[in-house]
């Protein structure tokens, strides 16, 4: 059941994903941060810290959503180089979101650590926004979350993890080429694109199912989050 809903979530989001990158910077943004928040709303659940798991959440995405916004405001060859900035900053709000707490700080490490972790994953979403700015950058992004949305949905399939994993890089890499046949990136480079995103999507999904409490949003949400970094270094070294 959790394997189903993941998939429908994973093929959503790739959906909007999609679509939002053929569009204006903005559309991009608010679909990003609509993967991210989905996934933060989950997080603290998934990893089993339940302790100011609301406030947490909210640094976390938070972090997130301000490095979209420090990536799309930007205008330059560098554009993620402000995120370390934003995730400095997160680093200091975390710290001070434990100092405020009034609950005993029940398992303070336990909870730092989501809020920390949380705000990281999350912010790897505005790598999409950075390939968005590549030439080709909107087949970049399409290749991407294609080819991840695969893996999780072939992860959904019945029968051996290993045959399914090897089933969503196949495939994933058959997107790939796809979407790049289909726009001026081509098929050799799109299928580069879409192996390599789903190869990090196949190890996402595999760490995700061996959470503490498995939850649908992050399993189907995540791989898509991984994949954005390999997306934005494929889209400089391929098409800069």
């Amino acid at each position: 059941m959790i394997a189903a809903v993941a998939a429908s979530v994973a093929a959503g989001l790739a959906v909007a994903l999609g679509l939002a990158a053929a569009g204006p910077v903005a559309l991009l943004v608010a679909a990003v941060g609509l993967l991210q928040v989905i996934v933060a709303v989950r997080w603290f659940t998934t990893l089993d810290v339940d302790a100011a798991a609301r406030s947490g959440a909210l640094v976390g995405a938070a972090a997130a959503i301000g490095a979209d916004l420090a990536v799309a405001l930007r205008d330059d060859r560098h554009p993620l180089s402000s995120v370390t900035a934003v995730l400095g900053l997160t680093m200091l709000a975390a710290l001070l979101h434990q100092l405020l707490r009034r609950d005993g700080r029940d398992r303070l490490t336990a909870s730092l650590t989501a809020t920390v972790s949380l705000a990281v994953v999350g912010a790897l979403g505005c790598c999409y926004l950075g390939a968005q700015s590549s030439r080709d950058g909107a087949a970049f992004v399409a290749a991407g979350v294609a080819a991840a949305a695969i893996v999780v949905v072939a992860a959904a399939l019945p029968g051996p993890e290993v045959l399914g994993s090897g089933a969503g890089l196949v495939a994933g890499g058959a997107s790939g080429a796809v979407v790049g046949a289909l726009t001026d990136l081509g098929p050799r480079s799109g299928g580069m694109v879409g192996l390599a995103c789903a190869a990090a999507a196949v190890v996402t999904v595999a760490v995700a199912r061996r959470a503490a409490h498995p939850d649908p949003v992050v399993t189907g949400g995540l791989p898509l989050l991984l994949a954005a970094p390999v997306a934005f270094v494929l889209a400089r070294l391929l098409a800069p």
